[in-house]
């Protein structure tokens, strides 16, 4: 019952192994220990993240917004849609995912970076890093020419407020001088430098690199983002997007590249306009020809058989009107079958597959004219894909083979529609000739003439069609604008996007507060040392019966007459409390001993036996650390006879007892010698004999042994022992050896345990003690083998 007295209101049932859960509040109060770390992450964090944004290459998001016009809902908003709609000239609906890659394309990109020098890239050369120029660069390169198969070259200009500057490879180096404006030869091509007009004079070292476009289109693609505005399956408005680090540049490159764009879009849709006024040039001038050489026979013919009127009988005037009326029919099927006839003519040509269709020649026919503006959409289609994809592209493949089979079905069709006019034409015809059997009188001449003058009407006919249908496609032409509107132009972000100099920050405190928490948090993990008497609790049921507080300094002794330092009280305590532990008039022969070596045994023992002293009792301190005696360095004694000498029967008990000079009831037997068998030293019978003639004469009988955790010396002494102290220091035991402790305690293999809790830091808050450590070494037994 006097044991639980020392537990501190606990048990000493308690403190297995699996009683040691996580306690967050201890965690906490570890970690608030090491304050000065999280202080530390944060003085190297923020100043890093300072000098990162203080060197870092920031980045401006640029964005502009474009509607497609003949995507989605908008429909054809062109001022020539509805010409195009009457002529039955369709451009077809567009898809945004292909307008989307069309806008990425290289050749598009290509031809933007180009228009405004975006290949050429001109850097003002500082201290740590170069800052990039645009618009604001002092120096333009007005015209080059690499020399041999170079395609890029970076080469730097030194300039002052002269007219001329240096031409060099390296920033170090003398390079040749030269003057603005004047264009020059040497070994890396042909240069012509200007000085800028716009920008502010600023002398110093430039750094000016020439890139192929490709290469920097290809950079600028894998940074452009082009995204379809609300709904996916509805809207026709894109938004392209670029981060870079001069605003200017890629607000001009995304501009410019909206321009290029629109450009070859107009080129795409007045493609078919081009092709069809071909076309119809083409059939006009036959035409003309075959219609002068029958007004030419007509006039002969006149001439020849003296007509001057239009009939020859006006008494034959109703049949012969009825004649033309059918004729007139039968003009008007022929003329459609002849333009039918023109059609099926052209697509069988054998250049046919690099031409569109003329969809204006059959727009009589609204199946025919569906056909061919279908197939002309495709064609338009594959041209702007091949720009932008390989032959052997899937969607190519598939886009031809759709316009064979738009091709065969309009064959086919123009075929059928053919046929179906054979019906009317042989119908007018059998009809005209009732006619002529009517009029058998009327002379030979006038039927001559009539024929005559009915090829005449179909020639004109057609003639007059042809041109009418290429005025409306000229003029389709000239009214031509792109299917796009610009709704948003270019603009970039008023402060950078990359890095974000909040985000930095506040990343940077994060990162010095975090690191810390899990550099000490995996020092806590794999820690296996205790470092807190909480802990010692929870390993072991052993009572505590002191603490001895962390001390800065190599002193060894601290308690003496009329001292009343904080740790010299503490050694007091430890004392009241063994006297409180024992019986009355019990002689205590007490073991101090420790796990491993270095925490601090001897140095209890001394101080404890000096604490007894103090009460004018009789105290030994017997070092029985016959392997690594300290107790005479400590005390500092001179070599003399110490406990081997008397064991083996050299010397008498009254040569090996010392008293210590500053404390007379302080007396002391050093090791002497050290033995090759300590062992069988202690287990001798002169052991035994010593002990019972030094209680014969001193109240305190304490010992110190050898670390119990290494050799088994201290056990060897149980049958003289009282009570057992145990030394267990802060951040230098093992939890195995406390484990180990509890243990044979356990197993009842210590007399009367009590542990002794040393090195306390102050920060850990036992009672306030300040600092103190006992600077002990380190390496207990290393020599032994």
């Amino acid at each position: 019952s006097q044991n639980r007295i020392f537990l501190n209101n606990r048990s000493l049932e308690g403190g297995t192994e699996e009683d040691i859960q996580f306690d967050l509040r201890e965690w906490l109060r570890r970690l608030t220990q090491y304050w000065w770390v999280f202080i530390l992450g944060l003085m190297i964090c923020v100043p890093t993240g300072y000098l990162y944004l203080r060197y870092a290459t920031f980045e401006y998001a640029t964005s502009a917004k474009l509607l497609i016009k003949d995507v989605g809902t908008s429909g054809n908003l062109s001022e020539s849609g509805i010409l195009v709609e009457d002529l039955g000239i369709g451009s077809g609906r567009k898809d945004m995912d292909n307008e989307i890659e069309i806008l990425k394309s290289r050749p598009l990109l290509t031809a933007a970076v180009e228009k405004i020098g975006a290949n050429i890239i001109y850097y003002r050369q500082g201290r740590i890093k170069d800052s990039e120029l645009y618009k604001d660069s002092p120096i333009v390169i007005d015209t080059f020419a690499l020399a041999g198969d170079r395609v890029k070259l970076s080469f730097f200009i030194k300039m002052d407020y002269t007219q001329s500057f240096s031409f060099s490879q390296a920033a170090d180096e003398e390079g040749k001088q030269y003057r603005f404006g004047e264009p020059f030869v040497n070994e890396y091509g042909y240069f012509k430098i200007s000085q800028s007009k716009t920008a502010t004079l600023n002398p110093g070292i430039y750094m000016v690199s020439v890139w192929p476009a490709e290469d920097i289109a290809a950079y600028y693609k894998s940074k452009l983002l082009i995204e379809i505005v609300g709904a996916q399956n509805s809207s026709s408005i894109l938004e392209l997007k670029l981060t870079d680090q001069t605003p200017e540049k890629a607000e001009d490159l995304i501009n410019t590249l909206i321009d290029v764009y629109n450009t070859a879009d107009v080129n795409d849709d007045t493609k078919v306009l081009r092709n069809t006024i071909e076309f119809i040039d083409q059939r006009v001038a036959r035409l003309t020809e075959e219609l002068n050489a029958v007004e030419g026979d007509i006039e002969r013919f006149k001439s020849e058989n003296q007509i001057i009127t239009e009939s020859a009988s006006a008494s034959l005037g109703f049949a012969l009107n009825e004649m033309r009326s059918d004729l007139a029919a039968l003009s008007s099927y022929e003329l459609e079958n002849e333009l039918l006839l023109t059609l099926e003519e052209s697509l069988t040509e054998d250049n046919f597959p690099d031409k569109l269709i003329p969809v204006n020649l059959a727009s009589s026919n609204q199946s025919l004219s569906s056909l061919i503006d279908q197939y002309n959409s495709l064609f338009l289609e594959k041209q702007r894909l091949s720009k932008t994809v390989t032959e052997n592209n899937p969607i190519l493949a598939d886009i031809s083979i759709k316009m064979e089979e738009f091709r065969n079905l309009i064959l086919s069709t123009i075929r059928n529609i053919r046929n179906d006019l054979q019906i009317p034409i042989a119908r007018s015809k059998e009809k005209i000739e009732e006619l002529k059997s009517s009029i058998r009188s009327v002379p030979t001449v006038e039927k001559s003439l009539l024929e005559k003058i009915r090829t005449q009407s179909i020639k004109e006919s057609l003639f007059l069609f042809l041109l009418q249908r290429r005025e409306e496609t000229a003029l389709s032409e000239a009214i031509t604008t792109p299917n796009t509107r610009i709704i948003e132009s270019a603009r970039s972000s008023k402060g950078p996007v990359y890095p974000q100099k909040r985000l930095i920050y506040l990343a940077s405190i994060l990162l010095g507060i975090f690191l810390p928490f899990v550099g000490l948090a995996v020092k806590f993990f794999f820690e296996t040392t205790v470092d807190s008497e909480d802990l010692v609790k929870k390993l072991t049921s052993i009572p505590i019966i002191g603490r001895i507080s962390h001390f800065k300094g190599s002193e060894k002794i601290f308690v003496s007459q009329g001292k009343r330092t904080v740790i010299s009280e503490m050694f007091r305590l430890i004392r009241t409390n063994l006297n409180y532990a024992m019986t009355k008039d019990e002689q205590q022969v007490m073991l101090v001993t420790s796990s491993v070596s270095a925490e601090g045994k001897s140095v209890v023992a001394i101080n404890l036996g000096l604490a007894f002293a103090l009460t004018d009792k009789k105290v030994i301190v017997l070092d029985l650390d016959l392997r690594r005696p300290t107790i005479a360095s400590y005390l500092k004694s001179q070599s003399a006879p110490g406990v081997t000498n008397y064991l083996v029967g050299e010397n008498t008990l009254e040569d090996v007892i010392r008293f210590y000079s500053e404390n007379e009831n302080l007396a002391f037997i050093t090791s002497g010698p050290i033995p090759p068998n300590p062992a069988e030293l202690l287990l001798s019978t002169k052991m035994g004999s010593l002990i019972q003639e030094l209680k014969k004469s001193f109240d305190h009988i304490i010992i110190d042994t050898p670390p119990i955790g290494i050799v088994a010396d201290a056990l060897l002494l149980r049958e003289f022992l009282t009570k057992t102290l145990l030394v267990v220091r802060m951040d230098q035991t093992k939890k195995e050896m406390v484990r180990h402790l509890e243990e044979m305690y356990q197993k009842g293999e210590l007399i009367s345990p009590y542990l002794v809790i040393n090195d306390i830091k102050s920060q850990r808050g036992y009672y306030g003690y300040g600092g103190y450590n006992y600077g002990y070494g380190s390496g207990y037994y290393l020599s032994e083998t």
